[in-house]
C-alpha cells in the first residue's frame, strides 16, 4: 500500500474555513514592581493585524470604577498577539481590573471580542 504524505505549510493549520478569533484571555496578576496585565488574542489563520485595543484599567472606588487609559498593542501578519504591561502606580488595598477589546483584522474584515478580566485587591 502506498500512502502519499503531503508536507505541512502555515496554511494546513487553519481549523476552520473562514477566519475567527480562538483562545482570547485578559489577565491581571501582582509583579514586584505594581500589576502585571497579560493579553492573547489568537485567530484561526494568520491575520493582517492581530491584538488590543481600548484597553483600560480600573480601579475600584466608593462611587464606581475609575478609568485609567492603557494603550492598544497589536502584532502584524501573525496568528496570535501576547504581551504584557505592569502598571506601577498601583496603590495597595486598591481592587483593579482590565477591559479590552481583542480584535483580528483580515484585509476589510475585522473581528472583535469584548473581555473583562477578574478583580483583584493590590497589596
Amino acid at each position: 500500500t502506498e500512502v502519499e504524505i503531503a508536507s505541512v505549510t502555515d496554511d494546513s493549520i487553519n481549523v476552520a474555513s473562514n477566519p475567527s478569533l480562538a483562545a482570547c484571555n485578559v489577565g491581571i496578576g501582582i509583579a514586584s514592581n505594581g500589576l502585571l496585565i497579560t493579553f492573547d488574542t489568537d485567530a484561526t489563520h494568520i491575520a493582517d493585524e492581530i491584538g488590543v485595543k481600548n484597553v483600560v484599567l480600573q480601579e475600584k472606588t466608593w462611587y464606581g470604577w475609575k478609568d485609567i487609559p492603557v494603550s492598544n498593542y497589536c502584532t502584524y501578519n501573525s496568528f496570535f498577539y501576547s504581551g504584557d504591561i505592569v502598571y506601577t502606580l498601583a496603590t495597595k488595598g486598591t481592587t483593579y481590573r482590565v477591559k479590552c477589546t481583542h480584535y483580528a483584522k483580515f484585509g476589510s474584515t475585522e473581528l472583535t471580542l469584548d473581555n473583562t478580566s477578574s478583580e483583584l485587591k493590590y497589596n
